[in-house]
């Protein structure tokens, strides 16, 4: 039978780990589940380990508070019509006018020519390349890389349409508050 350590072995470990500097503590435990101290040995780790997760949430959702609260971003990615800038703490959303402007220019190329969106990724395409100075198809064949392939117009194509129903919404209850001001 092997003999599990007592939580007073437990409390000792942590005791001497976090003495030592170490980040996390690690225990090679086998535990025989049938015995009642076995059971409530294991039973006390994993509720350690449930609450450092726990603890780790917590602090990870207020971080990503205070970040949005100051309209600092998270990870990489940008939201649709926003552009990163800054470094490190510095690091924060400005509006992105050219991404609007494609934006804008796909909506208007599906409801008013009711194009698929393989052809508006096409004159999308084009037309970066010739504001880029570049070809839209290499020279030697084989497949460009497109920068707005059908699938990513689809998905611009309805966040620009949900950023323009947010701004027709704002100026609505605006122009209400201008008129119950009166």
């Amino acid at each position: 039978m092997i003999v599990a350590p007592t939580p007073a072995d437990i409390y000792t470990y942590t005791l001497l780990a976090s003495a030592s500097g170490a980040e996390g503590y690690r225990f090679d435990f086998k535990a025989d589940l049938a015995t009642a101290h076995d059971r409530f040995v294991a039973t006390l780790i994993a509720a350690v380990a449930e609450w450092e997760s726990a603890v780790t949430s917590e602090r990870c959702r207020e971080v990503a508070q205070r970040l949005k609260e100051e309209g600092r971003p998270r990870g990489n990615k940008a939201p649709y019509g926003k552009k990163i800038i800054g470094r490190k703490k510095t690091r924060r959303f400005v509006d992105d006018p050219e991404q609007r402007r494609i934006g804008q220019q796909i909506i208007r190329l599906r409801d008013e020519f009711l194009l698929t969106w393989e052809t508006i990724s096409d004159h999308i395409e084009e037309a970066l390349a010739r504001y880029e100075n570049r070809r839209a198809r290499p020279k030697w064949g084989g497949h460009p890389k497109r920068v707005y392939n059908p699938r990513h117009v689809h998905r611009v194509y309805h966040q620009e349409r949900k950023f323009q129903d947010e701004e027709r919404r704002r100026a609505d209850a605006e122009r209400k508050q201008e008129l119950a001001n009166l």
